[in-house]
């Protein structure tokens, strides 16, 4: 039976990962990213002008509050996918990186429902903001 053929849907035997051979590959990547993210320029605030005030061509985004330490809140930020958010106790904000090579991000305003619910837990937790705060908002948007 050494002539055995291999139907279509078996897989060789070099090519089948243990578990552990696949955690020990999920690892190595993730510390492959970690290093990346850590040999970056820190990120840095550049503001857009689709979200000032100012009269400006175009679509406008939404408007942020000039009393704002931008580059504070994007230096606290909380990473969730492409994006970062961040909060000054009583606005959620959402900066998108537009600049990768010099890592450069421009923030706006967001309501706290378009914060995803783990970086809003993980506020609360700290302390950043309130249950509180997060519910009389949504109210208002009902």
């Amino acid at each position: 039976m050494a002539d055995q053929r291999r139907g279509e849907g078996d897989v060789p035997e070099e090519a089948v990962q243990t578990p552990e051979e696949a955690l020990d590959g999920a690892a190595s990547s993730e510390l492959a990213r970690k290093d990346a993210v850590a040999a970056m320029p820190a990120a840095q605030y550049e503001p857009n002008p689709k979200h000032k005030p100012l009269p400006t061509p175009g679509r406008h985004g939404s408007i942020c509050p000039q009393d704002v330490n931008a580059q504070a809140l994007l230096s606290e930020s909380e990473v969730h996918g492409k994006k970062r958010y961040a909060t000054n106790g009583s606005e959620a904000f959402c900066a998108q990186c537009h600049d990768v090579g010099r890592n450069l991000w421009h923030g706006y305003p967001v309501s706290w429902a378009e914060v995803p619910p783990r970086i809003r837990q993980i506020w609360v937790a700290k302390g950043k903001v309130s249950s509180r705060t997060i519910r009389r908002d949504r109210r208002r948007l009902t």
